[in-house]
């Protein structure tokens, strides 16, 4: 696939970076005629995968590397979130639901939430473990896109 532009960021595996990655995603939806609200929702997304990864891949462990690649397309906007953890159970990903009792707020999953937003909100979610590489990648098609070169005149 070949990227117009891109942009990688390395975090470590600290909860407290998590923000970074958050302004650095919405900064960059800004300028792809999402909206704010569009905005706003990726970036959830994708902090949301990041704090996933740091939790579950690493166990909460600071120390390690999380990367975030992001991929500026004619038509869409990839996001890569990579680790050196533990990969994600084998099916995990696969239609992910909330069942539980709106009038009873006890009966609130736990956890699954976030993957559960992920895949309404983004158009396509893939990962691929890997021999010591676990790649999560989020996509968001632009919906009447600009074409990158505006995207770079509006950003100088």
């Amino acid at each position: 696939m070949n990227s117009n532009a891109a942009i990688k960021l390395v975090i470590d595996s600290r909860i407290e970076n998590v923000f970074l990655v958050g302004i650095a995603v919405n900064r960059i939806c800004s300028h792809l005629d999402l909206g704010d609200m569009g905005s706003g929702q990726v970036e959830l997304c994708v902090v949301e995968a990041v704090t996933n990864s740091i939790k579950h891949s690493y166990s909460g462990t600071p120390g390690r590397e999380v990367t975030l690649t992001v991929n500026l397309l004619t038509d869409r906007v990839e996001f890569q979130i990579s680790d050196h953890g533990s990969s994600m159970p084998p099916g995990l990903l696969t239609n992910p639901t909330l069942e539980f009792d709106p009038q009873n707020l006890e009966s609130l999953p736990q956890s699954g939430m976030g993957l559960f937003l992920i895949h309404q909100i983004m158009d396509e979610v893939h990962y691929v473990p890997g021999e010591g590489k676990n790649t999560l990648t989020l996509v968001k098609r632009i919906r009447g896109a600009r074409q990158m070169s505006d995207c770079a005149m509006q950003a100088s």
